[in-house]
């Protein structure tokens, strides 16, 4: 049977856990008919992602999207699809219960496909030394 270690501080914790000396990350922007970068992991560190909450509205119609971008950069995973119809709202908000882990140079970013949908995109992560 596996033992779990438990720390005898951890009822003390208050924001980052002990040990990652990391920085909280929150970061928002929207995008309108580009791809718009939200936030890009800087050199020497790693990014915790924690949650992302995207906000979607269209005037007449059109798609709405959250993706990961690695250093290259190349698309390397789309996070959400937000299609929307004529005057449409969306929201979507994801908690991962294990952070995705974003080395340096990655980045996440928004895109919309016309100039008549705003996409506001938020995200929450640690940043820590790599």
């Amino acid at each position: 049977m596996a033992t779990v270690h438990r720390e005898s501080n951890q009822v003390k914790w208050v924001g980052v856990r002990p040990g990652h000396n990391g920085e909280q990350v929150i970061e928002g922007d929207t995008a309108v008919n580009v791809l718009k970068t939200i936030y890009t992991v800087p050199a020497d560190k790693i990014l915790l992602l924690n949650n992302y909450v995207a906000t979607i509205y269209c005037a007449a119609g059109g798609n709405g999207s959250v993706m990961i971008y690695n250093a290259v950069p190349a698309l390397y995973r789309t996070l959400v699809l937000m299609p929307a119809t004529a005057n449409d709202n969306g929201f979507v908000s994801v908690s991962f219960p294990m952070p995705i882990e974003l080395s340096e140079g990655f980045s996440i970013r928004a895109l919309t496909t016309a100039a008549n949908i705003d996409l506001w995109v938020t995200i929450n992560g640690i940043l820590i030394d790599a």
